[in-house]
């Protein structure tokens, strides 16, 4: 008999398989999603955080001191640029008077002539034998005319009691007479031999600047053989040449220099190639002196002379140059310091200052107005821009102004 099935228990009261492990899942499940949300809050957390740290320290970094100028429109110059050369309004030429061997030669190429103004010495020794030779003869001389004089005293005296003839007395007279004349003739030889003396001696004028040295110390100069050439650099003339059209301008220049005060008068300005002071080209002023009346037949230019002090011998003769005759047109244009311009890329850049942060603006240079001013494009007028110290300032720089010009 096969045995009774035995009864299936209720589900309710069916034991749960594994319910640990699934209350194990769950805790699990629930802290990978609590770790996630919190491991991918705290990137952000840090990341708010930095830009925080980074925002305050930007506030609290020092502002850059600088100096400002305001931008300001001026009058255009009309400028003509021409090809100069810079030559001494006086030379002299020395020359040797005597035959003779060079002992010294002072002053080197360059040199201003001071002192006594000698400039080359001669061997004299034989000329200074020849001078006290003659003083010698002209003392033995002098002796003799004082032992004749008295002489012809004691026979003055002795001429009435007959014991002096008269042909006596008259050679004694004669006598006298000649050394008298041959100590005139003694004197004028030791003038010569003086003379001859101090042409052993070279001089040049006092303040003069030797401009070619031509001998050397041991070399034999002879009579009338150039020894140097020296040139007065206290007062130079610049020479330029100017086409006919041109000339009206230059004109006009002038006759504005002569009508005006002397520190009221166009200034003409010339630039010396390769002279510079702070890295900057180096101009000076210069007063138109001459404009040639007629052309050069062969370049059809004419010749303009101008003149300026040369009190620091910056200009040399025959020294290469460019002169810049420049006046003020109606025409404006936006002029700006050299200060002001700094480079990025390559190219220049000015900041401008809005509300004490630096912002880097573009320009264009159009020409150079004088050592320190530049004209340019890309601004407008009233704009306040960084001046001094632009170099240490870039874009976006917090600045503080200490000094604002026009």
């Amino acid at each position: 008999m096969p045995d009774a099935e035995s009864p299936t228990p209720p589900p309710s009261s069916m034991p749960l398989p594994g319910i640990g492990m699934q209350i194990a899942f769950v805790l699990i499940l629930v802290a990978g999603i609590v770790g996630f949300s919190a491991g991918s809050m705290s990137p952000k957390d840090d990341s708010a955080k930095d830009k925080s740290e980074v925002a305050s320290k930007e506030d609290e970094s020092p502002a850059i001191l600088v100096d400002s100028w305001t931008v300001k429109e001026e009058n255009r110059w009309d400028v003509l640029k021409e090809p100069a050369t810079i030559y001494a309004v006086s030379r002299v030429q020395l020359s040797a008077e005597l035959e003779g061997l060079v002992l010294s030669n002072k002053y080197q190429q360059g040199d201003r002539i001071e002192g006594s103004g000698v400039v080359i010495t001669l061997d004299g020794a034989r000329k200074a034998l020849m001078v006290q030779s003659a003083q010698s003869k002209v003392q033995l001389l002098d002796k003799r005319i004082a032992l004749l004089r008295k002489q012809m005293t004691r026979m003055v005296k002795l001429q009435g009691s007959r014991t002096i003839s008269e042909d006596a007395f008259d050679r004694s007279q004669t006598t006298l007479d000649t050394t008298i004349i041959e100590k005139t003739l003694a004197q004028n030889q030791v003038a010569m031999a003086q003379k001859d003396l101090r042409s052993m001696t070279i001089s040049g004028p006092i303040g003069f600047t030797v401009l070619n040295r031509m001998v050397e110390v041991g070399e034999r100069v002879r009579m009338g053989q150039p020894v140097a050439q020296l040139a007065d650099l206290r007062r130079v003339k610049i020479a330029c040449q100017i086409g006919p059209d041109s000339l009206r301008f230059v004109h006009e220049l002038k006759d504005a220099q002569e009508s005006s005060n002397k520190d009221d008068h166009p200034k003409i300005q010339f630039m010396i190639r390769g002279l510079y002071k702070a890295g900057v080209p180096h101009y000076l002023n210069a007063k138109i002196a001459r404009i040639s009346p007629s052309a050069d037949p062969r370049t059809r230019r004419y010749l303009v002379e101008l003149e300026t002090e040369n009190p620091e011998r910056l200009l040399r003769d025959g020294l290469p140059a460019e002169v810049i005759f420049r006046r003020p047109s109606t025409v404006k244009e936006i002029v700006i310091p050299r200060e002001t311009v700094a480079r990025a890329h390559g190219l220049p850049v000015v900041y401008e200052i809005i509300k004490d942060i630096a912002k880097a603006r573009r320009i264009e240079i159009i020409t150079q107005r004088g050592e320190r001013f530049l004209a340019i494009k890309g601004l407008k007028p009233g704009v306040v821009l960084v001046k001094g110290g632009s170099s240490l300032v870039n874009d976006g720089s917090k600045v503080r102004v200490l000094e604002t010009r026009k």
